[in-house]
């Protein structure tokens, strides 16, 4: 269906998202995960001061970390389920494309990416002094499952991941190619078939917004990252995102680029498939479980109410 356009910013209070993540009876046990909790009013521009890092690490202008060694507590990244898949014209959003092509129908959607490790999701942005635009990027890995606890208990991993300002009209900085977005299809024998149709969306700005495994070894009722790690200016010299063990990162159905172009798009079956660290930037103590899919029925495309039914869904492998 054709939706109303909602005001296209980032939800900062979430409202109206289901109160589980428990997926289709689809799939075997293995695919399945156990409900979330989400606490409508977690998404803040920023938490408590006392529930952040010291403003000179938040900021990334503390000491550098000094361990060495392996035993660290590592991040484990994860996709949540994809939610509100429907089909919609182009809002308008200041960074969609200009002018909007006639026709155009975007598959949107909602996504929440989560962090369901032994330790914290931390990475640091540097400008680049060549490239007032870009930042460099390094991962802080922890020994403890809170970040914000001296040098001497963390470590800095090279990643190749950069951070560029703005791209979708929003005035702060995002990591790219943290999640990636693909549309497949079946081909006559049930076999998956790459569309070559990927999500508009590249690059994210990801803090604390979604209490989403409370029960969590490590995890902390308070946030950790907030808001304002993705920083507000192209003079900033740092930024630090991050993820605390049993959070998430929502970004809604409605927000810039959060969709993959289906213009044309025949009726018929396909897979949405939602990855979080695609290129393997980040060290993970389990980088296979990045993966979720729905599949999906499209019908009514050429006309002015295409609808979106998901008929199945799972943890797994997009080309399983």
């Amino acid at each position: 269906m054709i939706l109303p356009r909602p005001r296209p910013v980032r939800l900062l209070l979430v409202v109206g998202l289901v109160a589980t993540m428990s997926g289709l009876a689809t799939g075997a046990a293995a695919n399945s995960e156990p409900p979330a909790v989400h606490d409508h009013g977690a998404h803040l521009h920023a938490p408590p001061a006392a529930a952040v890092e010291p403003l000179a690490e938040a900021q990334g202008s503390g000491p550098e970390c000094t361990a060495t060694g392996d035993d660290f507590k590592k991040p484990d990244l994860r996709m949540a389920r994809i939610k509100d898949l429907v089909i919609a014209e182009p809002y308008g959003d200041p960074g969609e494309p200009a002018p909007i092509p006639p026709g155009a129908q975007y598959l949107r959607f909602t996504t929440i990416v989560m962090n369901i490790g032994a330790g914290p999701f931390a990475v640091k942005g540097t400008k680049d002094l060549n490239d007032a635009a870009r930042m460099t990027t390094k991962q802080k890995l922890f020994r403890t499952a809170q970040p914000g606890t001296g040098p001497a208990n963390c470590q800095l991993a090279d990643s190749p991941a950069v951070a560029r300002w703005g791209g979708d009209g929003h005035s702060h900085w995002h990591i790219q190619r943290m999640q990636r977005f693909d549309l497949y299809g079946f081909d006559g024998t049930g076999n998956i078939v790459d569309l070559d149709r990927p999500g508009y969306k590249v690059g994210f700005c990801f803090f604390d917004g979604l209490r989403m495994r409370p029960t969590l070894p490590g995890y902390s009722s308070e946030p950790r990252f907030s808001y304002g790690g993705c920083g507000n200016s192209t003079s900033d010299d740092r930024i630090r995102m991050g993820l605390s063990v049993g959070w998430g990162d929502i970004y809604p159905y409605t927000i810039a680029h959060q969709w993959i172009d289906v213009t044309g798009l025949a009726n018929g079956e396909y897979r949405v498939c939602a990855t979080v660290d695609p290129l393997g930037h980040y060290v993970e103590s389990d980088a296979t479980n990045n993966q979720t899919y729905s599949d999906i029925a499209i019908t009514g495309m050429g006309s002015a109410n295409p609808a979106v039914t998901e008929t199945a869904h799972a943890w797994a492998a997009c080309d399983s």
